[in-house]
């Protein structure tokens, strides 16, 4: 009999399926995100089973693991979430995405995984419990996500608009990113746009290769307050702690991965490797 695994990693934006025999894997599928705030929670079984179609075939998981945005430490929502995906699976384990990527990256070993992307998060596995900080949501703190660096650089924006601050390459790139008449015309943009989270978040990529000193600013503390969710999951007793990231801000900008490594505690042995978040369920 074929031991086939699945490893789902069901984001805000888009869901990857990818399945393995044996440990290697044998083909993987992007589908649209399942997140219950895109197709609401009775819509999450019929998304599962839209992406699964895409696979070239049905196989006979013997083990299936889904790491799932949204699925947080509000035990009501959990539940309703795995109801739904256990209506496809029912013997899938269910994780959040943030602890998928963690298994994956460290490979399941203890350490510390750091995550800024749309939000940001960082958790630290240590026999056998995992604790967490940050993770607060944009509303209330995701601090070094993409979200709170397109926020910080819109806020420069609106004072480059109004003569607080003086003009930087920040005003012109918005101005042409946004395609506004008038500097203004970005209250409507933002107030209008579909996701005003990703939107918002999206900002950050724009400058990811500008060497303009007021973005890089803004870059250097991010990379501080990642390092500050780091360091606090660091304990007097501890001796050397691994430590890894993920998410698209600390993969590809690394200005702020530069600036969250220096600011580290010499606790802390930090080491980058690329890593498929799926992986994770070869590892549990």
């Amino acid at each position: 009999m074929k031991h086939y695994r699945l490893g789902v990693d069901a984001g805000g934006t888009y869901t990857r399926y990818a399945v393995y025999l044996d440990g290697d894997l044998v083909e993987a599928v992007t589908g649209p995100s399942i997140h219950f705030m895109s197709v609401g929670f009775k819509g999450i079984g019929e998304a599962i089973k839209s992406g699964l179609s895409q696979l070239s075939q049905a196989y006979p998981f013997e083990k299936v693991l889904f790491g799932l945005a949204g699925y947080g430490e509000d035990q009501t929502l959990r539940n309703k979430i795995s109801t739904q995906v256990h209506s496809v699976f029912c013997d899938a384990i269910c994780i959040n995405d943030a602890q998928l990527a963690h298994i994956a990256a460290l490979k399941n070993h203890d350490g510390i995984f750091v995550i800024s992307g749309t939000g940001s998060i960082a958790l630290r596995k240590h026999l056998n419990q995992t604790t967490r900080t940050g993770g607060f949501g944009y509303l209330l703190d995701d601090s070094g996500s993409g979200f709170w660096i397109g926020q910080a650089l819109l806020r420069r924006f609106t004072h480059e608009v109004d003569g607080r601050e003086k003009r930087t390459s920040v005003y012109a790139t918005i101005m042409e990113a946004f395609d506004l008449k008038s500097g203004y015309d970005i209250i409507q943009s933002i107030s209008n746009a579909q996701n005003t989270r990703q939107t918002i978040a999206s900002v950050s990529g724009l400058f990811k290769t500008s060497t303009e000193p007021v973005v890089l600013d803004i870059f250097k503390e991010a990379g501080y307050h990642l390092a500050c969710c780091a360091n606090a999951l660091v304990t007097e007793e501890d001796d050397q702690v691994k430590c890894s990231c993920g998410g698209s801000v600390l993969i590809h900008n690394t200005h702020v991965r530069e600036s969250f490594v220096h600011h580290l505690t010499h606790q802390i042995n930090f080491s980058f490797e690329p890593y498929n978040a799926c992986d994770a369920v070869l590892y549990i």
